[in-house]
């Protein structure tokens, strides 16, 4: 399930540079490790026992629990992985704002944060482009 869930972060975004988890065991399993390497994502886990190392996920998995989980009494593993799929997708990254983002949704942040990028490429562009067309127009 552990390679299923990072086979299909991978589908919908690209490969981050670093990895953290902690010293779980489908963390340290091969299998996993393995496809980490192969997406050239560096490896790093927290220390045993010290789960402030790891304090956004952990934050995130509160979240979760107190938000959709300890909320529903799931009949089925399907239903409670689409539950938990829909949490994800449409409520946590769509609509939840979060305080470290500036009170965005992830999803809004990301997309502000690329259309900058890109406003920022146009205009060093359009820079060289002008200095290119001035010093090829003096003498």
């Amino acid at each position: 399930m552990i390679l299923e869930a990072l086979d299909d972060g991978l589908s919908k975004n690209s490969a981050p540079d670093f990895h953290h988890s902690d010293q779980g065991a489908q963390y340290c399993c091969l299998e996993y490790i393995d496809k980490l390497k192969k997406n050239n994502i560096k490896i790093s886990m927290s220390d045993k026992g010290n789960p402030f190392q790891n304090s956004i996920t952990e934050s995130f998995f509160k979240t979760l629990k107190y938000n959709e989980i300890y909320l529903n009494e799931y009949e089925t593993f399907e239903e409670a992985s689409g539950n938990i799929e829909y949490f994800i997708e449409a409520v946590y990254n769509k609509r939840r704002l979060h305080s470290s983002l500036g009170y965005l949704p992830p999803e809004e942040f990301e997309n502000q944060f690329i259309w900058q990028n890109k406003k920022s490429e146009v205009a060093d562009f359009k820079l060289k482009t002008l200095t290119k067309l001035n010093h090829s127009d003096s003498p």
